[in-house]
């Protein structure tokens, strides 16, 4: 079959090279050139493993000291293939690297155990590997990334190798659905064995981990907001030029209220194109002000023609623009804005409910609708509050286990205080949840819910034991409708501002685009 075998390259490249114990540092150096069985392959993204760390700093078996480019967790782009080639692979096209370059001659690579080849090399071990601009490695060891794979989410495939290596460890313990996986130690390769688990069926997996740090991680994987109890000033960015949805938002400033934080950081712009006017940008950004983002960073870069040279399209908004010297003016608007922002303090008195529990409850990798469909419900219900106009926040359940307690009339999170709760639609609640929402019901506290009640427990089912919380009388059970959440939030709860049209109706969209 008959196709392009290779593209120019340059004759240098930059590689990050360990040259010393402890001393990585970039060098100039040739690109390969690659052997009749290799492809020359442009390296997209390369993943920093354990193993760099330890190479690093202590040394490792395969090292002799000399200088090397580390890196084996590769994602590349095919440059070149050899002029004999006539396999399944095209130049442009974008491949996992397997790191491991065998003999394919040895006792052991003749039976198939390549792993003991008597000649193994090791890309970014004993020879050179993927922290540099271009990479020789042998074809068989390429395998092609799906051809619609965003361009923006490639370096995830940087992540096959390593997650390779667990998927191997599981066809080896082959654990039946009825049985329990225990995962000792939740750095990154326990995580992926404990999900992997739950993906081949396991219905129970436990997972220990005393280092508290590395606990408090994995806590927050899957989550929404949790880690961004960890930041000084929350952040997020919207970089295009649609109006984002509420949620990301939302989220990000319900912590930092939670927390006391007073910036919410939102870096905007970046990917808006050249045209967009100043009316757009103000549109995008008095929408996220709405959301609770208090601090803007637009995405301004300032870098000569040699800083750009290896970018594939300039920045959206950058100083040889014709409108650059009357910029100040938006800027200038933002800045009064968020300093207002900032210099007060929010006080809603509603709190939603996260469910993204019961998505990751639903989720299976071959139908992920039933995740989608609380995820949406979830969003739903906060556009509704926008648009009734009820400030609100967002509740996670591992930061309430953490930070929420009763006081009085009052549901406390952090430094914020609740007089109200809703909660969408759910299948499952945390235990610590369910026994928060008890606590508030008896000392007086007000809950509605939206939609389907939870069901289960940590994700057993446990009807049984949540019917007396949803039968207690300060519930109000409400289908998924507007206007019955309206009038019951509205009963229950004062709005604090109503922005209303000259006619008097009530504003409705806070996505309204006003000329």
């Amino acid at each position: 079959m008959s196709k392009s075998t290779r593209t120019t390259a340059p004759e240098t490249m930059r590689a990050y090279r360990l040259v010393a114990p402890n001393t990585l540092r970039w060098e100039q150096v040739a690109v390969p050139a690659p052997q009749p069985h290799e492809a020359l392959l442009r390296i997209h993204a390369c993943g920093l493993c354990g193993t760099d760390l330890h190479l690093k700093t202590r040394g490792h078996y395969y090292w002799n000291e000399r200088p090397m480019t580390l890196g084996h967790e590769i994602v590349a782009e095919i440059v070149s293939l050899p002029l004999d080639y006539a396999g399944e692979l095209h130049v442009g096209d974008d491949v996992v690297v397997d790191p491991q370059i065998v003999c394919g001659a040895c006792h052991f690579c003749r039976r198939g155990r390549l792993n003991l080849c008597e000649r193994l090399e090791h890309l970014g071990l004993s020879i050179d590997g993927g922290f540099a601009e271009y990479l020789a490695a042998p074809v068989r060891n390429l395998y092609r990334v799906p051809s619609d794979a965003p361009r923006e989410s490639l370096w995830r495939y940087a992540l096959a190798e390593p997650v390779a290596t667990c998927v191997a460890g599981m066809r080896l313990a082959n654990p039946q659905p009825d049985e329990t996986v225990a995962v000792v130690g939740l750095g990154f390769f326990g995580q992926v064995y404990a999900q992997l688990a739950r993906l081949w069926g396991v219905e129970r997996v436990i997972a220990l981990e005393p280092n508290p740090a590395r606990r408090a991680v994995a806590h927050a994987i899957g989550a929404a907001m949790p880690l961004y109890e960890y930041m000084q000033s929350p952040g997020i960015d919207h970089l295009g030029r649609r109006l984002p949805d509420a949620l990301l938002a939302r989220q990000v400033s319900s912590v930092a209220r939670q927390m006391g934080r007073r910036r919410v950081l939102c870096e905007t712009y970046g990917c808006s194109g050249w045209n967009i006017s100043f009316a757009e940008q103000k549109w995008i950004a008095d929408n996220l002000f709405v959301q609770g983002v208090t601090y803007m960073n637009q995405h301004l870069a300032l870098y000569s023609m040699w800083g750009g040279r290896k970018r594939d399209f300039p920045p959206s908004i950058f100083y040889q623009q014709p409108w650059w010297k009357h910029y100040r003016y938006l800027s200038d608007y933002m800045a009064r804005v968020t300093l207002m922002l900032q210099s007060g303090t929010p006080c809603s008195e509603l709190l939603v409910l996260h469910t993204i529990g019961s998505g990751w409850a639903t989720f299976r990798p071959d139908d992920q609708q039933q995740c989608a469909r609380y995820g949406e419900a979830c969003m739903r219900v906060s556009t509704w509050l926008n648009e009734m106009q009820h400030d609100h926040d967002f509740g996670d359940e591992l930061i309430m286990q953490k930070h929420a307690r009763v006081e009085g009339d009052y549901l406390r999170i952090g430094q914020a205080l609740y007089r109200l709760i809703v909660i969408p639609p759910a299948l499952t609640l945390a235990r610590s949840t369910v026994q928060l929402l008890r606590e508030w019901l008896d000392a007086g506290g007000r809950v509605i819910t939206v939609g389907e009640v939870a069901s289960q427990i940590e994700g057993v089912p446990a009807a049984d034991q949540l019917a007396a919380l949803w039968n207690h009388p300060s519930v109000v059970r409400l289908p998924e409708d507007f206007a019955a959440l309206q009038e019951t939030v509205d009963a229950l709860l004062r709005p604090m501002v109503r922005v209303t049209y000259p006619n008097g109706n009530i504003c409705r969209s806070v996505y309204a685009r006003v000329v």
